[in-house]
């Protein structure tokens, strides 16, 4: 299953278009996790530069923040039992606020 499929490049906004939404309205668009553990990627928006396709959103690591990150970075993310980075195919669109009172989430 690919992560970016036509479909999810075509709805996603350019940065630009996001940078003016207070960061509680902003929409995430898809949701991309480990398998494995820890490691969840929530899409704002995103746009094709020479190196590539990059996302902006929130990363959820071993803290949280809200970043870029490419779609490389994404694919070459290797984990055990030959599993990779993929995408929530059940995830629905929701604001950055609707996902925080979902998860629990504490930004600071």
């Amino acid at each position: 299953l690919k992560l970016l499929t036509k479909n999810l490049a075509a709805a996603l906004p350019l940065p630009s278009q996001v940078d003016v939404v207070p960061l509680g309205e902003r929409t995430l668009y898809a949701h991309f996790y480990n398998p494995n553990g820890v490691g969840d990627w929530f899409i704002m928006c995103g746009h094709y530069t020479p190196d590539g396709y990059l996302f902006y959103g929130l990363q959820i690591l071993d803290d949280v923040s809200v970043c870029s990150f490419s779609l490389k970075f994404l694919e070459s993310i290797r984990l055990p039992f030959v599993e990779k980075i993929r995408r929530d195919q059940s995830f629905t669109v929701m604001t950055f606020d609707e996902l925080r009172e979902k998860i629990h989430l504490i930004l600071d």
